[in-house]
């Protein structure tokens, strides 16, 4: 009974989000052209270093976060060699753990925040992974995670309430604004947006 519930659990984490690709929303391409960065400099510079024909996976991962898995074919692959992120459309995708355009590899819509590239993960295992261990009777804890990646030292942190607090001491009506908010780490990334564009005013 108690492995049950942890299955009901884990499938409800896995199928409760809302897909980026929901009704009433522009579809997403399924086959296009992606402009590669081979560096984080090339990145912050809109430097591209090559082009790539691919398609497109986009795989739920859950809290409403969607990774991109990007196919393409072994030429392109080794031709585009170790990458930091690419462009498709008016977005770019990173993944700094994983740079290789191998069919398993996810990566993430980034966007930029003060100096730091900002993204989005789940952490705790992957979906399939987390039902598995639930039938096993292991406890799943599946969590959203914001992620930043500072542009100058390329150390990679998660944007936490404490986190933010921290950085916002120097911005008391700010900082008092977020301590009002009812869903503060929903909010997290739009307050650190305008801590920042606060801080070059």
């Amino acid at each position: 009974m108690k492995n049950t519930i942890k299955l009901l659990a884990a499938m409800a984490l896995v199928f409760s989000t809302t897909s980026s690709m929901a009704f009433g929303q522009d579809p997403e391409p399924t086959e296009g052209t992606i402009k590669l960065y081979s560096s984080m400099a090339d990145f912050l510079n809109k430097k591209t270093t090559g082009e790539a024909q691919a398609e497109f996976r986009y795989r739920e991962a859950g809290f409403s976060i969607v990774y991109l898995g990007v196919i393409t074919d072994k030429e392109a692959r080794k031709k585009a060699g170790r990458i930091f992120g690419f462009q498709l459309g008016e977005k770019v995708y990173i993944n700094p753990r994983q740079r290789q355009l191998k069919r398993a590899n996810n990566f993430f819509e980034a966007q930029f925040i003060g100096p730091y590239i900002h993204y989005k993960v789940v952490e705790g295992g992957n979906a399939q992974n987390a039902l598995q261990r639930a039938y096993n009777g292991q406890v799943v804890v599946r969590y959203p995670a914001e992620k930043l990646l500072h542009t100058e030292t390329g150390k990679i942190r998660t944007l936490t309430r404490k986190r933010f607090r921290k950085w916002a001491k120097d911005d008391p009506e700010l900082l008092q604004r977020f301590e009002q908010e009812k869903q503060k780490s929903r909010a997290l990334n739009r307050y650190l947006k305008e801590y920042f564009e606060r801080k070059q005013k």
